[in-house]
């Protein structure tokens, strides 16, 4: 297997290596990628609700609450008239009560700045409260079609175990390199799919504990799997 070594603003990886990963994950996704509500929309409002529900939040644990959310607030204005409290009151159960509470504060900035619309570029996105780097790149993927990164824990763990790219930073999510990688990974085609592809592959297979690596497509070039760095789930996923 190519070998990925430093270089520049990321880690360099051998070309035959990216397209056979595209097509890998672009085929899983296509048959077991993860069906949300918040990528079915194209309400840019409604993505961009879904991302700041999402941080550090499982995304099973969201659908239900998400959905009853935007038939109460289904944009800017109406939720910047909320009251915070019900606001708090209705993201209760998924916690971050700090996250709840400033998401009136988006709605007034939408409407005061935007006109209520969701902007489509990065800094603008990222100038509103809770947004960071992450955030706004989805919204774009998402929402707006763009051809963007998504490094996210999941993403980080699994280009870690199938191809040794690791950050020497605490924060992997910060380090340039690791966004500059990925960003050399995704297809001109079909980027979208292959960006939440790679999520949902180390969301539901290649997960923290007992990975499940005979379901992993990537397993046949996977370092972790070849040389037993992991504990793989058996077949039936126990």
């Amino acid at each position: 297997m190519a070998s990925m070594l430093a270089s520049g603003d990321s880690l360099a990886v051998d070309e035959s290596q990216r397209r056979w990963l595209r097509r890998r994950v672009l085929t899983w996704f296509d048959e077991q990628g993860r069906s949300f509500p918040w990528r079915v929309t194209d309400d840019p409002y409604a993505v961009l609700i879904a991302e700041l529900l999402l941080q550090r939040t499982r995304a099973d644990l969201v659908p239900t609450v998400f959905e009853r959310f935007i038939r109460r607030y289904p944009d800017a204005r109406a939720l910047a008239e909320a009251d915070p409290a019900e606001v708090v009151d209705a993201l209760r159960p998924l916690g971050l009560l700090h996250r709840s509470a400033r998401l009136p504060n988006l709605g007034r900035m939408l409407l005061d700045r935007f006109g209520g619309s969701v902007p489509s570029g990065e800094s603008d996105l990222r100038s509103l409260p809770g947004v960071g780097r992450y955030v706004a790149n989805a919204v774009l993927v998402v929402a707006f079609g763009r051809r963007r990164p998504l490094l996210d824990p999941n993403v980080i763990r699994l280009l870690g175990r199938a191809f040794g790219v690791a950050s020497a930073r605490t924060r992997a999510r910060e380090d340039a390199r690791m966004w500059g990688t990925l960003a050399e990974l995704l297809p001109r085609r079909r980027s979208r799919e292959f960006a939440l592809g790679l999520i949902d592959l180390g969301a539901v297979v290649c997960v923290a504990r007992r990975p499940r690596c005979l379901a992993c497509p990537l397993r046949q070039r996977c370092i972790a799997f070849r040389e037993g760095l992991v504990t793989p789930a058996d077949p039936n996923g126990r």
